[in-house]
C-alpha cells in the first residue's frame, strides 16, 4: 500500500479530530468506538475575511449511482460546492472481503475501505457509500504551490443511535478511477495505524479538514457510516461543504462553511 504524509493540517474549531484506534489491537472496529480528542480553535474573523473571497455555487443533489468514484468536475481556486445527499443505511460488515483487485491496465490495488481500519485487510461498510469526485486545476507553473481543499459535513439522522460515528476520507483516484491512495494526518506515515487516516471516525454529525493537495490531482470522497455496525433502515441525510483556497497568508486557513439554509 501507498500511503502519503502531508503538510501540516488545521482542524476548525468546534469539531473532533480523527479517532484513535488501532488497526488490529482493537478489533472489530465496531466495538471498540474510537475516543474523542480536543480540537483546535481557531479565530473566526480571518475566516470570515477568506469567506468573502469564496464563489459558493448554488445547492445541489448528488447524482446517483455514485457508490463509485466518478470522472469527477474541476473544483477551481476560490470557488466551493455545497452537496447534498442521504446514505440509506449505515453499518459495518467485519465478515466482509473487499475486492482490492486492481483493474486493468491499473496496477495499484484498492485500498477501499482503508486497510489500516480492518483486520487483515478485510471488513467493509453495510450501509450506503457516496463518493464525491473531483479533479485540482493547473494553477501555477511551479508545482510545489498548492491550493488548500477544504471539507465540511453535516449529517441528519433519520432516528436516533447511540454514538454515530462515520468517515470522510480522501482518496487519489488512478487512471482507472479506483482508490489507491488513502491520505494521512500530518506527521504521519500511515501504514498500520487507522487513527491516522484523514476524515477517520468522526463523531457525531459534524466533521471538517483542510489540506493541502498537488495540481492536477484526481481525488474522491467517500462519505459513509459505520457505527453503530448495523443500522439498514437508518437514512442519514448529508450537507457538503467543499471549497479550493489559494495558499496565501495562511495555507490551511479555509473559509466559513457554507450550507443550504446559510446565506451567501
Amino acid at each position: 500500500m501507498r500511503s502519503r504524509t502531508l503538510l501540516p493540517l488545521l482542524h476548525l474549531s468546534g469539531l473532533p479530530l480523527a479517532g484513535s484506534l488501532a488497526a488490529c489491537g482493537e478489533w472489530p472496529r465496531h466495538e471498540h468506538p474510537p475516543d474523542t480528542t480536543e480540537a483546535v480553535s481557531v479565530d473566526a474573523q480571518p475566516r470570515d475575511v477568506l469567506a468573502a473571497e469564496v464563489t459558493w455555487g448554488e445547492p445541489d443533489w448528488e447524482v446517483e449511482p455514485n457508490d463509485v468514484p466518478t470522472w469527477g468536475d474541476l473544483l477551481s481556486v476560490n470557488t466551493g460546492w455545497q452537496i447534498h445527499g442521504a446514505l440509506d443505511g449505515w453499518g459495518w460488515n467485519a465478515a466482509a472481503e473487499p475486492d482490492r483487485d486492481p483493474m486493468a491496465p491499473c496496477v495499484y490495488p484498492v485500498d477501499f475501505p482503508p486497510s489500516e481500519a480492518t483486520a487483515d485487510g478485510d471488513g467493509d461498510y453495510a450501509g450506503d457509500v457516496d463518493w464525491i469526485s473531483l479533479r485540482v486545476p493547473e494553477i501555477d507553473e511551479d508545482p510545489a504551490l498548492r491550493p488548500t481543499l477544504c471539507a465540511s459535513v453535516r449529517l441528519e439522522l433519520s432516528q436516533e443511535v447511540s454514538d454515530p460515528i462515520f468517515d470522510m476520507l480522501l482518496y487519489d483516484l488512478d487512471e482507472c478511477l479506483q482508490p489507491v491512495t488513502a491520505w494521512h494526518e500530518p506527521g504521519t506515515q500511515g501504514g498500520g495505524d487507522a487513527a491516522s487516516i484523514l476524515g477517520y471516525a468522526q463523531r457525531g454529525a459534524e466533521a471538517e479538514w483542510a489540506v493541502q493537495v498537488p495540481q492536477g490531482a484526481w481525488l474522491g470522497i467517500p462519505l459513509a457510516g459505520f457505527h453503530p455496525p448495523g443500522v439498514p433502515d437508518l437514512l442519514a441525510t448529508w450537507q457538503l461543504s467543499l471549497s479550493l483556497v489559494t495558499p496565501d497568508d495562511d495555507p490551511l486557513l479555509c473559509p466559513t462553511a457554507a450550507f443550504a439554509e446559510a446565506a451567501r
